[in-house]
């Protein structure tokens, strides 16, 4: 009875022994980081030419992906043409870092990368920024279609290899500073004629519409007009000062013999020249003349008045000249009127001591 006493015992209170297996981990072991050391291979600048107020991308790249914010030592050799930070940090998970940098004045420039004992550079020439050059003013405004004419050309921004056009047609010209040309410009094969003059730089081109005219000449005015230097006959003046008052008279049927004021269709103006010259060949200096206020518009003839200003002494020849069609053409008078054309021998004679 024993026995059976202690497995219903057992069965009440024992338990079986059991071998139990141990669990398998599920994920591999932590195990630690080794750093990847990295080193720089490239150094980019784009864009490859760049001009004066270009941003220009300066990236660095290395050999690996970085595993923490890694330092790269940036230098520029002429930091007034492209100046740069000191350094540049690629960060942790990437090959590679930009900064932009802003040419600032035009040369040559060399930009190095350093990390550890690895250099990279690379050379870039910053080109000037594109010009637009600005055109105020063509001195003298006018010349003789049938002649070339030698005129200064005022502005701004003017490039060293500035290009000038007069109408279709390119004109020679020396630089002389970036505000001013000495251009001479091509005849117009006597044709009279107002055209555009126009500058044109690396950036652009500026045009003065109707910068310069071509002037004609009226060698037969007919019995309809009549002009002439009507005083002095001489005169003499200091280099730089202004002469006396010149006059001149003009006569235009129907226009200053019809009004009691000076002839709004008529221009007048005094000129200029070497002693001898002839202004319907060669080109004078002129001067504008305005309607002499003291004069008596009811006669015939209008009375103009002007003055001449030469920069240097010696011996020179002055005339009248008077246009009716705006400055486009002109009739040139000596001393002794129009009717029978101009005679040098007739001009004034200007001293300028």
């Amino acid at each position: 009875m024993f026995p059976r006493f202690v497995a219903a015992l057992c069965l009440a209170g024992c338990t079986r022994a059991t071998t139990e297996q141990p669990t398998e981990p599920t994920t591999d072991p932590v195990r630690p980081t080794v750093p990847v050391e990295v080193t720089l291979v490239e150094l980019e600048a784009t864009p490859a030419e760049p001009v004066v107020g270009d941003d220009v991308q300066v990236t660095v790249v290395l050999d690996d992906v970085a595993l923490q914010a890694t330092p790269v030592a940036l230098d520029s050799d002429a930091p007034a043409v492209l100046p740069l930070p000191d350094a540049i940090t690629v960060q942790a998970g990437s090959m590679q870092a930009s900064t932009t940098a802003r040419a600032t004045a035009a040369g040559e420039v060399t930009l190095t990368a350093g990390l550890d004992d690895a250099v990279e550079s690379v050379q870039l020439t910053v080109a000037p920024a594109p010009v637009v050059p600005v055109l105020v003013e063509v001195s003298p405004a006018d010349g003789l279609a049938a002649t070339s004419t030698s005129v200064t050309l005022r502005g701004t921004d003017f490039e060293e290899d500035v290009q000038v056009e007069v109408g279709s047609t390119k004109a020679s010209c020396t630089w002389i500073s970036s505000e001013l040309l000495d251009c001479e410009l091509p005849a117009n094969g006597g044709v009279a004629a107002s055209v555009d003059v126009t500058v044109v730089g690396s950036g652009g081109s500026d045009t003065l519409v109707e910068g310069f005219t071509y002037t004609g000449v009226v060698a037969d005015p007919g019995a309809s007009f009549f002009c002439n230097l009507q005083w002095p006959p001489t005169t003499v003046t200091k280099a730089g000062v202004a002469t006396e008052a010149i006059f001149g008279r003009v006569y235009v049927e129907g226009a200053t013999d019809a009004s009691s004021k000076a002839a709004s269709s008529v221009i007048g103006q005094v000129g200029t020249g070497a002693v001898g010259s002839h202004p319907e060949q060669v080109n004078w200096a002129w001067s504008a003349m305005a309607p002499n206020p003291h004069w008596d518009f009811d006669v015939n003839d209008d009375e103009y008045q002007g003055v001449l200003m030469v920069s240097d002494a010696g011996a020179y020849d002055y005339a009248t000249r008077f246009s009716l069609d705006g400055g486009l053409t002109f009739t040139y008078c000596d001393g002794n009127g129009s009717d029978d054309g101009f005679d040098p021998k007739l001009a004034g004679q200007l001293t300028v001591k």
